[in-house]
């Protein structure tokens, strides 16, 4: 029997993952994004559910 493996991102909480305190908001919107993907990376889900 196969599995599938099912996750849920909720966005709202992704800022946590960037230091307080960045002055340049590019960078600090590409860092999150780079987190936000790595820890989807690491979960592997074969469906994923955004939300907010």
């Amino acid at each position: 029997m196969s599995t599938i493996k099912v996750a849920c991102w909720n966005i709202y909480y992704s800022d946590r993952l960037v230091k307080s305190g960045a002055i340049n908001t590019a960078t600090v919107q590409k860092t999150r994004a780079d987190k936000v993907a790595e820890i989807i990376e690491e979960m592997d889900p074969d469906i994923l559910g955004i939300v907010e």
